[in-house]
């Protein structure tokens, strides 16, 4: 496996490392700042993150992380069960793992929990005969949808107080994110937790933990309070969404006949409850580049896109595995601090009748949805197959097709899918305000225009073929008398659209640098 080594390296410096890095690959870091470069490590998209040595007051600590994340992400019968020494524990892609307790994973968090951090930790099992969630009393195997596993947990330890006597205080090193321990205690990667002397030893002894002599003001923060105070969100450390500006659009409760039982059952559980929010984990079931899909994390984004449910998210690296928050529309507001939620009676009351009505007069407008969406589409396809025939079945030019002019010699093309992700659009804003800046006048005929291209449109399939494009990419284009004589992919900048300055930097050094070649 190629591995990486950097010296207090730079958030660019560290994405730049993940992209290079052959899949598994691994990244050693030696930094004075270790938990900037946690921190930095988990945005980017790492996992399996530890401390390699850790030495209390040494300033030079060396960290060890892994790619990891390759190949299709199916389940095919595969668990994984914790066999660590807390209760629970949650890995880089808040998949929260039992002792006796396998949870059903993806083949793609399969081979992440093969890595040499894990080994002795979990326990990794094939195929099996069945696959979902089942009541703890009546079997061992769950699938995690994050919210229930919290919840099992929560019911564990409601009635668990923090235990008297000695307290000592661990710093845990990883891999996993987080441990709970019997008592509830949260012990986080990367921090001094005070912790009961009997309970310490264990985790130094199989943990890998690092106990001192002193308290070192180590922190006690227990699941039980955090949950009954705050909810699932509690595991999510730092969550920091942004909401996008979506369109208000008139809610077509007529949807609500169209999900799967299991997220109508979820809907109701909120309603009769009186919750104010729920969480899903994984990317929708068609996106092929994704982790963990779901059904119901499908569902759930097209009530949003009908005008039932609102989310929010926090911009991940498109290989992890997103953590979604829903609540009906409207009912979700960002702040500062996070987010917060207000409970709309009234809604809730209409979403209530809908997902009451009769299953037959549902289907029957459906059904007459869909018949109109064939008709639809038929005609579409039929258009498609003219302007197929019109350009010989081999699509436009570069240049007729990016709609340039002669004064157009250089380009910045975004090449995007119809259905657009925070990622895209932030992209395209960054470059789109770096472009239009004046300190490009001074290049002249030489100023770059930005154009997009959308990569899921057949007419654009030779385009698409010819850069080898199947992700959000920015890529740099010459034309000389509409001739493509010169093309670049801008790569190392992609996961810098978190951080405007860096993004833009990296993306200025890159454009001036084509135009100069």
């Amino acid at each position: 496996m190629k591995e990486i080594h950097l010296h207090n390296p730079t958030y660019l410096e560290l994405d730049d490392a993940y992209r290079s890095i052959t899949q598994p690959g691994y990244v050693v870091v030696k930094s004075a700042d270790a938990g900037r470069v946690i921190q930095d490590m988990e945005k980017i998209g790492f996992v399996a993150i530890e401390y390699a040595s850790f030495i209390p007051d040494n300033t030079g600590h060396t960290i060890r992380a892994s790619k990891g994340k390759h190949g299709p992400c199916h389940f095919t019968g595969k668990t994984a069960r914790y066999t660590g020494v807390a209760l629970a524990a949650l890995d880089d892609d808040n998949h929260l793992l039992f002792k006796d307790r396998p949870l059903a994973v993806c083949d793609k968090t399969d081979r992440i929990f093969g890595l040499p951090a894990y080994k002795g930790l979990i326990e990794r099992k094939g195929s099996v005969e069945k696959t979902g969630i089942l009541h703890p009393d009546s079997g061992r195997l769950y699938a995690d949808d994050f919210e229930s596993g919290q919840a099992f947990l929560y019911d564990l330890l409601k009635s668990t107080k923090a235990l008297s006597g000695r307290r000592k205080a661990v710093f845990y090193p990883g891999p996993f994110r987080m441990l709970i321990l019997t008592d509830g205690a949260m012990v986080r990667r990367g921090q001094w937790c005070s912790i009961v002397q009997n309970m310490s030893r264990e985790l130094i002894r199989k943990e890998g933990c690092i106990g001192a002599d002193d308290d070192r003001s180590g922190q006690l923060i227990l699941f039980q309070e955090e949950y009954k105070k705050s909810g699932a969100v509690c595991l999510m450390q730092a969550f920091r969404p942004e909401a996008l500006e979506i369109e208000d659009v008139k809610p077509d409760f007529l949807k609500l006949g169209e999900i799967n039982k299991e997220l109508k059952a979820r809907l109701s559980h909120i309603i009769d409850h009186q919750k104010k929010y729920f969480i899903l984990i994984g990317h929708e079931v068609d996106d092929h580049l994704g982790c963990c899909p779901s059904q119901e994390v499908t569902d759930a984004n097209l009530l949003v896109k009908y005008g039932i449910l609102s989310s929010l998210a926090e911009p991940l690296p498109g290989d992890a595995c997103p953590v979604t928050v829903y609540a009906f529309k409207d009912e979700l507001t960002v702040s500062p601090d996070g987010f917060t939620g207000q409970i709309n009676e009234a809604f809730r009351s209409r979403v209530r009748k809908a997902l009451s009505s009769s299953p037959h007069s549902v289907l029957k407008k459906v059904l007459k949805g869909v018949l109109l969406v064939f008709v639809i589409i038929s005609l579409g396809l039929a258009v498609r197959k003219c302007q197929s025939m019109e350009h010989g079945g081999q699509g436009k030019a570069a240049y007729e097709q990016l709609l340039l002019t002669p004064e157009d010699r250089y380009v910045v093309v975004l090449f995007h899918n119809q259905k657009r992700c925070y990622q895209c659009l932030q992209m395209e804003k960054l470059t789109q305000d770096l472009l239009t800046g004046a300190s490009w006048n001074e290049l002249g005929d030489h100023k770059p225009a930005f154009k997009t291209i959308v990569i899921d449109n057949p007419e654009n399939e030779v385009l698409i073929s010819r850069f080898g494009i199947f992700a959000p990419t920015l890529v740099l284009m010459e034309f000389n008398q509409g001739e493509l004589v010169n093309s670049k992919k801008i790569l190392n900048v992609t996961g810098l659209y978190r951080d405007e300055e860096l993004f833009k930097e990296g993306m200025e050094k890159e454009v001036r640098r084509f135009v100069g070649e």
